[in-house]
């Protein structure tokens, strides 16, 4: 095992004093703090601080720490409050809810992101598609040559079978 230079030791160190201690205490066998800490490869002073340690809290790292609150990285810019009230508006209002993009369903909300960010946090619920989104859009130009085309195609094809 190599030896440790900072102070802070991880917990299987930190396990391996203590248990060892409380194991030694329970079977009654004698022993000498300093051997359990040359042992360990802890220095004296933080080998009585870790057994002083006696609060499940310090036995971890703090961000392997379920007793403490996560207080790593970027806030959430949507609360889970308002992706619950986003679930209920598309359940309640069915088709014409769904219909919307996600930038109409933001602003319906009063929510202030932006459509990448509430379709990303959605995509946490299994939303993963915008029914709008996937509409495609036409211009009227193409839509009148769309028009012309099946015209003329119908003209000369007035037979469903062909």
């Amino acid at each position: 095992m190599p030896k440790l230079t900072n102070a802070h030791y991880y917990t299987p160190v930190k396990s391996r004093v203590k248990g060892a201690a409380d194991f030694l205490d329970w079977k009654g066998i004698p022993y000498h703090h300093t051997d359990l800490f040359a042992y360990n490869r802890v220095s004296k002073t933080r080998g009585w601080a870790i057994l002083k340690e006696n609060n499940q809290i310090y036995d971890r790292r703090h961000h392997n720490n379920e007793l403490l609150p996560e207080n790593r990285g970027r806030k959430a810019a949507l609360s889970p409050k308002d992706l619950e009230r986003a679930d209920r508006f598309l359940q309640d209002f069915g088709w014409s809810a769904r219909s919307l993009t996600w930038a109409q369903l933001a602003e319906e909300l009063d929510l202030d992101v932006s459509d990448r960010v509430l379709q990303r946090h959605m995509g946490s619920l299994h939303y993963h598609k915008c029914v709008a989104c996937s509409k495609g859009w036409v211009s009227k130009q193409l839509a009148q040559k769309r028009k012309n085309w099946a015209e003329v195609m119908l003209q000369k094809y007035p037979d469903p079978e062909n």
